[in-house]
């Protein structure tokens, strides 16, 4: 029999992490770990057209406007985002935009090596 999270409990823990004080770019680090572990710990390109790092992005913040609308489908960053004036949510663009800009800053550097090269790969996790 197959167990499910109840709306309340989700709700509730969304709400905590809206609260809590973890950096917006805490996701962005969470996609690169969700990346890496999809690419079976080989590198991962800071590029729309990284299949893995697309899928990481879609898995963790893709949240559907309305599941019959056309519209853009928006993103959603939980961490932190109780003051943001958006409350997390982001563009279509945050798939160029967010990730592999907030990890090539040098606040990630201690725990992600960016390689060198045209495609800047996420080369490790350390």
């Amino acid at each position: 029999m197959a167990l499910y999270v109840s709306a309340e409990r989700l709700r509730a823990a969304v709400d905590r992490l809206r609260q809590s004080r973890a950096s917006g770019g805490m996701v962005n680090f969470l996609i690169l770990k969700r990346a890496v572990a999809i690419a079976n710990g080989e590198s991962v390109a800071l590029s729309t057209k990284d299949k893995r790092l697309q899928q990481a992005i879609t898995e963790l913040t893709w949240w559907p406007a309305d599941s019959m609308s056309n519209d853009e489908r928006p993103f959603i960053d939980v961490f932190g985002s109780i003051k943001d004036k958006t409350h997390g949510m982001k563009k279509h663009k945050y798939r160029s935009t967010g990730p592999s800009d907030t990890l090539r800053n040098g606040a990630w550097s201690p725990v992600v090596a960016i390689g060198e090269g045209p495609d800047r790969r996420w080369r490790t996790c350390k």
